[in-house]
C-alpha cells in the first residue's frame, strides 16, 4: 500500500499539494525519525509510505499525544507561526479522516488548547564559539566527533551529510573535496565543498569502526522494530554515516548536556544551541577573513551558486580553501599556534646563542690579531737593534778581538725566521 501517495493524489499541483506532503512528511519526522538515507529534500515517498502505513495500523497509537508533540514540533524545531501550525495539523487530519481515524469531540477539545497564540516567539540562538566546540568535542564520541569537524569545516547542512556516500569525497587530495548531489539538497542544486585535515582524520577514525558500527546497530533498535517505530538498518548501506537524523539529534543533546553550555526554552523545549549553528559557525569565521562570498558559495545559498560558480571555478575554490580558509576553520589551531610559537621560541633561543658566540669569536680574533701585530712589532724592533749591533760590531772590529758578530748574526736569523 502507498497511503500517502495515494493521499496526495487528490490534490493538483500547487501550493495545496506543497503544504499537504510538507505537513504528512514532517508529521512522519515527528513520531518516527528521518528515514534512513533521505536528505534535505524528500525525493521520493517511498520510505514515508511505509512510515505512514506502519502509522495507520498502529493500534497503540496515540492519536492526541502525537499530535501535541507534532505542534511542539513544528513551534520548537522548524519555528513555523500559530497560522502555519494549524495549517499542517489540518491537512495530517484530513489525511487520517481519509484513513478512516477521526478525533472524537473531546479530543479536538483537548486538541484546541495546545496550539499557540499570536506571533512566533523564537528563542535565541547562542553562537558557537571554538572554545564550545573544543568541549563539546571531548565529550563525542568517535561518530558525532567526526560529524562536528565535518560540518564546521565544510560548511554543509546535517541532512546532506547524511546522504554522502564514500564516492562523495575525494581524501586523497588536499583540501578534500566533497561533492553534494542536487538531490542531497534542499535547493535541488549540486555543488562542492571542501573538508580540513582535522575533519579527514576524525572521518578516517569514524571510518576504521564504522562497519563494526553498522553490525551492531542491527541488534539495537529490535524494540522500535516491534513496537512498529522503526525499520531494520540495512546492512549494505554505503552512505559514510548511517544513521537518522534523529539519531544525530539525540547524541547532539546529550553532548550539549555534558558539556554544559546549553538551555532550553519553557514553552517549547527548545535548545538555543542546535546543530544548525555549525553551519553558521563556518559563515562567520569566514567573514573574518573577508572570505564571505565564498561561504555562500560552498554553503550554497540560493541565488550565489549559478553566477558565483563562473567567478570562482573549482580550482580557485580548492586554492582559496587551502591557503586562507583551512587553517581558520581547524579548531585546535590554537595547539598548532602554540607548538610554532615553542618552536620559534627555540629557534630564537639558538640565534641568540649563535650571536653571543660569534661575537665572542670576533672578540677573540681581534685580540689575537692586535696580539700578533704586537710581537711583530716587537720583532721588528729587534731586527732593528741587532742589525745596529752588529754595524757597530763590524765598524770597531770588535769580532776580531771578542767573536761576537757570528754570535749576533745567527740570532738575527732566527728572529728573521
Amino acid at each position: 500500500m502507498k497511503p500517502l501517495t495515494n493521499f496526495l493524489k487528490r490534490y493538483p499541483n500547487g501550493n495545496s499539494l506543497y503544504v499537504k506532503r510538507s505537513a504528512l512528511i514532517s508529521f512522519l519526522d515527528c513520531i518516527y525519525g528521518r528515514p534512513d538515507g533521505v536528505g534535505e529534500r524528500v525525493l521520493d515517498l517511498g520510505p514515508y509510505d511505509e512510515l505512514a502505513d506502519k502509522y495507520l495500523i498502529d493500534k497503540d497509537r496515540k492519536l492526541v499525544d502525537d499530535l501535541i508533540d507534532y505542534i511542539n514540533f513544528l513551534y520548537g524545531e522548524h519555528e513555523k507561526s500559530p497560522s502555519s501550525i494549524r495549517i499542517y495539523v489540518s491537512a495530517v487530519k484530513v489525511f487520517l479522516v481519509m484513513n478512516d481515524i477521526e478525533l472524537s469531540r473531546k479530543q479536538e477539545m483537548i486538541l484546541r488548547g495546545r496550539f499557540p497564540k499570536g506571533s512566533i516567539r523564537k528563542v535565541p540562538e547562542s553562537p558557537f564559539t571554538t572554545d564550545d566546540i573544543k568541549v563539546m568535542l571531548h565529550h563525542a564520541d568517535t561518530k558525532l566527533r567526526s560529524i562536528i569537524l565535518i560540518l564546521t569545516s565544510s560548511g554543509m547542512r546535517i541532512g546532506e551529510l547524511l546522504s554522502l556516500t564514500q564516492n562523495d569525497m575525494n581524501l586523497n587530495t588536499r583540501p578534500y573535496k566533497v561533492i553534494i548531489r542536487p538531490e542531497y539538497t534542499k535547493t535541488g542544486d549540486g555543488r562542492i565543498t571542501f573538508i580540513s585535515h582535522e575533519a579527514k582524520e576524525a572521518l578516517d577514525q569514524w571510518m576504521n569502526v564504522r562497519d563494526d558500527y553498522l553490525s551492531a546497530a542491527q541488534y539495537k533498535n529490535a524494540g522500535l522494530i516491534e513496537a512498529g517505530k522503526s525499520g531494520p538498518k540495512k546492512e549494505n548501506d554505503n552512505r559514510i554515516f548511517p544513521i537518522s537524523y534523529s539519531v544525530v539529534l539525540s547524541s547532539w543533546t546529550t553532548i550539549l548536556e555534558k558539556s554544559g553550555i546549553v538551555s532550553k526554552d519553557e514553552r517549547s523545549g527548545k535548545l538555543d544551541r542546535r546543530i544548525h549553528g555549525l553551519r553558521k559557525y563556518f559563515r562567520t569565521k569566514l567573514a573574518t577573513i573577508q572570505k564571505g562570498e565564498v561561504a555562500e558559495v560552498l554553503m550554497g545559498h540560493e541565488g550565489y551558486l549559478t553566477e558565483a560558480y563562473r567567478v570562482y571555478p573549482e580550482e580557485d575554490l580548492r586554492d582559496i580553501y587551502q591557503k586562507d580558509i583551512e587553517f581558520t576553520l581547524t579548531i585546535y589551531q590554537s595547539d598548532i599556534t602554540d607548538e610554532l610559537k615553542e618552536q620559534k621560541d627555540k629557534l630564537e633561543e639558538t640565534k641568540t646563542q649563535l650571536d653571543k658566540t660569534r661575537e665572542e669569536n670576533i672578540e677573540l680574533i681581534t685580540h689575537l690579531s692586535k696580539r700578533v701585530l704586537d710581537v711583530e712589532t716587537e720583532n721588528h724592533n729587534l731586527r732593528s737593534k741587532l742589525d745596529t749591533v752588529i754595524s757597530i760590531i763590524e765598524r770597531f772590529g770588535i769580532e776580531e778581538k771578542y767573536g761576537y758578530k757570528q754570535s749576533l748574526q745567527d740570532d738575527l736569523e732566527k728572529l728573521r725566521n
